[in-house]
């Protein structure tokens, strides 16, 4: 059965998610992953009705986005990227074997094309990753539109969401990563992203998070 709920492609390099793309893509290419928030680490892949819970997670750069609060699911911020010309940020990437892995990864990322109220949308960054693949690779991630820089000062940080990452990227990965993990848009916890929407014009946020 086709799976796709229509959303028409915004940004640059968009992919349009559906059941048969998904085969499409699988058939032509090696499927690599790159993830910046929550795929950061192995716990973040549990939970997401996959083969695999993926532990070769290889560290490298996606140039010309910038990481920040900009994944919105009703009034709650997630990290998000949004493209910005000259900023980068690191990550990890991982290679994607199963079709119906795929599909369920998106699916537990709710992005446009499986979900009526997505905010996440899938990018092809094949070129814009700084490590050497086969020329049969393709490198996708989840981003979000830059009117996210507007709709976010109005959110409040998921509760629980920033430390729990946090905590895992330093018991998976190195001092070093983790330092440049924080000078390309990560954060420490919800406090920090608060402070971060307020010096931007969100001046309400309340509650613990």
């Amino acid at each position: 059965m086709e799976v796709s709920i229509s959303g028409k492609p915004v940004l640059k390099n968009e992919f349009a998610v559906s059941t048969s793309n998904i085969i499409k893509l699988f058939k032509k290419h090696d499927v690599y992953v790159f993830g910046y928030g929550s795929l950061l680490y192995p716990e973040g892949w549990e939970g997401r009705n996959m083969r695999e819970v993926h532990r070769d997670l290889v560290p490298t750069n996606l140039n010309n986005f910038e990481r920040g609060p900009f994944g919105l699911y009703g009034f709650a911020n997630f990290y998000g990227v949004i493209r910005t010309k000259g900023r980068y940020l690191n990550g990890v990437v991982t290679h994607i074997k199963h079709p119906s892995d795929y599909f369920y990864l998106m699916l537990s990322e709710f992005v446009v094309g499986l979900h009526r109220y997505a905010n996440y949308r899938v990018v092809d960054v094949t070129n814009e990753i700084e490590i050497d693949l086969s020329k049969r690779a393709v490198v996708h991630t989840v981003a979000n539109r830059p009117i996210n820089r507007i709709k976010m000062l109005t959110s409040v940080p998921s509760s629980g969401y920033y430390n729990s990452v946090m905590y895992n990227i330093k018991g998976f990965h190195t001092e070093k990563f983790v330092d440049e993990f924080f000078k390309t848009g990560g954060f420490k916890n919800g406090r920090e992203v608060r402070r971060y929407l307020k010096r931007r014009g969100n001046v309400n946020i309340t509650g613990r998070h």
